[in-house]
């Protein structure tokens, strides 16, 4: 297991955005194939960052929930902006 975790965590310099460049640069593949790459990529990311964090204590619950509740509120109200734009 800590190998695993170790090899996760060398892995973690490639988000995201370094994801859709080398793609989008040397594979060619549309945009919208790429965005669902990197969700695939990302959620069993997050999900192992979660875990890892709740494992060491190092979660600050309040503040976790202030920033998930501004978040879903951001989202409904982009949502409905977007929508009557």
């Amino acid at each position: 297991m800590v190998l695993f975790q170790e090899l996760w965590l060398q892995l973690e310099w490639v988000d995201g955005t370094i994801l859709i460049l080398l793609l989008n640069l040397f594979q060619n593949i549309d945009q919208h194939m790429i965005q669902g790459i990197n969700l695939v990529f990302f959620i069993p990311t997050s999900i192992v960052a979660i875990y890892m964090n709740v494992k060491h204590k190092s979660i600050d619950y309040k503040i976790a929930t202030v920033i998930i509740i501004f978040g879903v509120v951001g989202a409904i109200v982009r949502k409905f902006a977007v929508i009557s734009y």
